[in-house]
């Protein structure tokens, strides 16, 4: 798609498909982020029992789930 519109000197919709496809990348990444803290807890208790290492896991997924969009976007 781009080198096609490239090879067409179509710069213009280079930039608004690229603009559109990091929109689309950031709110899927987002949703997904939301589903991902939303089991977190329920996912890693049937890992373990120890509720320190619960409450850890569950604090990373706090500060990993939300990056994941930024690096889709970047």
């Amino acid at each position: 798609f781009v080198s096609q519109n490239y090879g067409n000197k179509n710069i213009k919709r280079i930039r608004e498909a690229i603009k559109i496809n990091s929109i689309l990348a950031f709110a899927f990444s987002f949703v997904i982020a939301i589903v991902y803290v939303g089991v977190a807890r329920f996912l890693y208790s049937e890992f373990t029992h120890i509720d320190v290492v619960i409450e850890l896991s569950v604090r990373q997924v706090y500060i990993t789930a939300f990056t994941i969009g930024f690096m889709a976007v970047g």
